[in-house]
């Protein structure tokens, strides 16, 4: 009895140890350019979160941090998750300063410029709920404000994600006329 206990002991911990390694991967340290960039990705376990973390070098307060991550090989669930002081963003690892998005593909997810400044490190931990190859993008996005009664121009470019926000305040004055 003592043999077959001492054996499930050691099962239970080498599962143990084997889920922890899943959740803990290697943080990829790279510096953000203000243009952005673009990599491939891959996590090779089930269930893995891997982390790249960005230097925001030549940060300058104007735009948002953004990143768009797209699987090439799956339709696998994806969650993605940044955070600035959280190293290691993830569902079992969260804090009130962690963003999270997921979708099944493709996803665009947003870090508001508010909570960054030159010089920081944001980590983006990337979630496959199986193995996935993906590309994903970042970059420092500026915001388009459209003020009421004002009009402005956007250009959508081929194959890009634009996103477009709209906030409609809930009192309206009174003096602002249609444009039609």
């Amino acid at each position: 009895m003592i043999r077959r206990s001492g054996f499930v002991l050691c099962a239970l911990l080498f599962l143990v140890a084997r889920i922890s390694y899943a959740e803990e991967s290697e943080v990829e340290h790279l510096v953000m350019a203000m243009d952005g960039a673009s990599y491939e990705g891959e996590n090779k376990k089930k269930g893995e979160t891997v982390y790249h973390a960005f230097l925001l070098e030549d940060f300058d307060g104007t735009a948002d941090f953004t990143t768009i991550v797209k699987a090439t090989n799956t339709r696998a669930e994806m969650e993605v998750y940044i955070s600035k002081n959280n190293t290691r963003p993830s569902a079992k690892n969260l804090d009130n300063d962690t963003a999270i998005c997921h979708s099944a593909g493709h996803i665009l997810c947003f870090y508001p410029k508010e909570k960054i400044k030159k010089g920081d490190y944001v980590t983006v931990g990337i979630y496959c709920s199986q193995p996935c190859k993906y590309l994903y993008e970042v970059r420092l996005s500026d915001e388009v404000r459209l003020e009421l009664g004002s009009s402005t121009m956007v250009q959508l470019k081929k194959r890009k994600t634009q996103v477009i926000r709209v906030a409609i305040p809930s009192k309206i004055k009174d003096d602002v006329k249609p444009m039609y």
